[in-house]
């Protein structure tokens, strides 16, 4: 992708669709404009089995390099980081796109027979407001 991205003269970016919804633009409004309160804590859960086909159908499904290139695959860091996105979204009541981490907590657990984490914990405690995600 960076290569691509150095070719064409473009920007590169990973996009988290769900934050361009209206449904999540008028919420994050809501927060933005006080109507919500003060957003003390976000708590999420995902669940999204892997069984071993999952992990067996690329050469980099579950690993944490393919070769030289770094993968870092696993359902936190693909499609629940989605989720985790989402939460952090909705943790600022203002605009600001970033989240400043005061503290981090986490914990990864593997049960299928791959190299990087299948099932996470994480807490993480922002300026703005306390965060947990079980997966």
């Amino acid at each position: 992708m960076l290569a691509a991205q150095v070719r064409s003269g473009r920007i590169c970016a990973v996009g988290y669709q769900h934050v361009g919804q209206r449904n999540y633009q008028f919420v994050k409004h809501w927060i933005c404009a006080g109507n919500l309160g003060r957003v003390r804590s976000i708590k999420g859960f995902g669940c999204w089995p892997r069984d071993p086909e999952y992990y067996g159908r690329n050469g980099w499904a579950g690993k944490l390099a393919a070769g030289d290139t770094w993968a870092l695959d696993s359902p936190h860091n693909n499609a629940l980081a989605h989720a985790v996105n989402s939460m952090c979204f909705f943790g600022l009541s203002s605009d600001r796109p970033d989240v400043e981490p005061t503290a981090v907590q986490a914990e990864l657990y593997r049960v299928n027979a791959i190299q990087s984490a299948d099932t996470a914990v994480f807490r993480v405690e922002t300026s703005a407001a306390s965060m947990s995600f079980s997966q």
